[in-house]
C-alpha cells in the first residue's frame, strides 16, 4: 500500500521529534538528515534520497554499537544488532532494505541512462526508514 507522498513527508517530518540517541551529536545529524531525506525526495532526486536514508541507518547503528564498531561494513552491523537482540527481525530486514537500496548511488552515470522511475522505491524506502525509526528504541 502507498501512501500520498504529502502524508508520507510529513509522518517523516513528525519522526524527528521521536529520534533518540545515546550520543546527543549524532542525533542532531540524524533529525538534520531526515530534513535532507524530505528536501530530495521533493527535488525528485531518488537516490540520492535513498542514499540518505541509508546513512541514517548507518548513523543509528554505529550509535548501538558505538564502542564495537570497527571496520565493519553496514550488512555486518545490522546482522551483529539483530544476533544480540538490540533490534528485531522485522527491524534488520529493513534496514537491509534501506541499505541496498542507498547502495544504489554506486552505479552513478550508468543509471542515468535508464527508463525507471525510482520514486515509488524511494517511497517504499522512505516507509521502511520510518518503520526503523519508531520501533528503533523499542
Amino acid at each position: 500500500m502507498r501512501l500520498p507522498v504529502s502524508l508520507l513527508l510529513r509522518m517523516l517530518s513528525e519522526l524527528k521529534k521521536s529520534v533518540r540517541c545515546d550520543n546527543r551529536d549524532l542525533q542532531k545529524i540524524v533529525k538534520d538528515a531526515l530534513d535532507e531525506v524530505i528536501n530530495l525526495y521533493n527535488q525528485k532526486s531518488y537516490i540520492h534520497c535513498m542514499c540518505e536514508c541509508r546513512s541514517i541507518v548507518e548513523a543509528l547503528s554505529s550509535d548501538k554499537l558505538y564502542s564495537t564498531r570497527t571496520n565493519q561494513t553496514l550488512e555486518i552491523v545490522i546482522d551483529t544488532l539483530a544476533s544480540k537482540r538490540i533490534i528485531n527481525d522485522e527491524i534488520k530486514d529493513k534496514c537491509h532494505n534501506i541499505r541496498k537500496k542507498g547502495n544504489l548511488i554506486h552505479f552513478g552515470e550508468r543509471l542515468k541512462n535508464l527508463n525507471v522511475d525510482y520514486e515509488p522505491l524511494c517511497s517504499e524506502t522512505i516507509m521502511d526508514l520510518i518503520t526503523v525509526i519508531e520501533n528503533w528504541n523499542s
